[in-house]
């Protein structure tokens, strides 16, 4: 029997559409993160302040850092795709763009 590599491209499609609300609400966290922590700085601020906002923003990236290591997986083998997201799963061969 010929080894017959399948087409995922729309399931990885379906992924992909929706990781985009997250990878949104990661690209907003870190805005945040960077803004807020110049202006807590310049409000001059006790250093406690900066540290809750430090911890506030670290409870806040942890359900996204989830979501992204959940979301973005090959949908033939389940490999955690990352930022390798090429054409082809790079474990199993299957096809998972076009």
């Amino acid at each position: 029997m010929a080894d017959e590599k399948k087409d995922f491209t729309e399931a990885f499609s379906l992924q992909m559409r929706k990781f985009r609300p997250w990878g949104a609400a990661f690209f907003a966290w870190f805005a945040v993160l960077i803004v807020g922590s110049f202006i807590v700085l310049a409000m001059e601020c006790a250093m406690e302040h900066f540290l809750y906002f430090l911890i506030a923003m670290l409870l806040l990236v942890v359900p996204l850092v989830l979501r992204t290591i959940t979301a973005l997986r090959c949908p033939a083998c389940g490999r955690f795709m990352g930022r390798d997201v090429s054409k082809f799963c790079t474990l199993c061969g299957a096809q998972i763009r076009k």
